[in-house]
């Protein structure tokens, strides 16, 4: 039972995020590769947004339908825009 267990026995884990001017595709790598799927948008020690990787594969995706492959400097910024 989880109210059984001492704060000090927890796992530790690191705090993910990224900023506006991460890559996209570095961020659905990052996503990958910690096996997350949402990551909190973090710019001058304030979050000023959340993406999914649902939202980074939808980018990607349309971006080929416009025939206009993402660019690897796409960054998330980006889209808050």
């Amino acid at each position: 039972m989880l109210t059984d267990r001492k704060f000090s026995n927890a796992e530790k884990n690191e705090v993910l995020f990224i900023t506006p001017h991460a890559k996209v595709l570095d961020a659905l790598d990052l996503m990958a590769e910690k096996h997350v799927h949402h990551l909190p948008v973090i710019e001058g020690g304030r979050v000023v947004g959340i993406i999914g990787s649902t939202d980074t594969v939808s980018a990607i995706l349309s971006s080929f339908q416009d025939d206009d492959a993402i660019s690897e400097e796409e960054t998330i910024g980006n889209w808050y825009e």
